[in-house]
This record gives C-alpha cells, structure tokens and sequence, in this order.
C-alpha cells in the first residue's frame, strides 16, 4: 500500500514539474515558484513513504 502511495506522489512531482516549466516559458513567475514548492514537497514526501513505509 505504501509503494502505491509513493508512486501517486512520484506522478505529482513530475506533473507539477512540468507544470512548473510551462509556467516558466509562459512568464507566470508566481506560479511557477508554487509549483516548484509542490513539486519539491511532492518529491519529499515520495521518499519519506518509499524508505520510511516500508
């Protein structure tokens, strides 16, 4: 259950980083950093429930 997790939070880092690169090229600066900050927290949160859940 802890792989699924880890996976659906792998899924959100790499939409909100390729949000984060859409933004970027269109010049939307406040919304590219929320989306760094989701991606980063999304990658984040990946690790702690691969290695920490088991």
């Amino acid at each position: 259950m802890s792989h699924l997790l880890a996976i659906t939070f792998l899924i959100l880092c790499f939409y909100s980083t390729l949000t984060y690169f859409e933004y970027v090229i269109k010049k939307e600066l406040r919304e590219a950093r929320q989306m760094k900050i989701m991606a980063l927290l999304s990658l984040f949160m990946t690790i702690a429930v691969w290695f920490l859940g088991g």
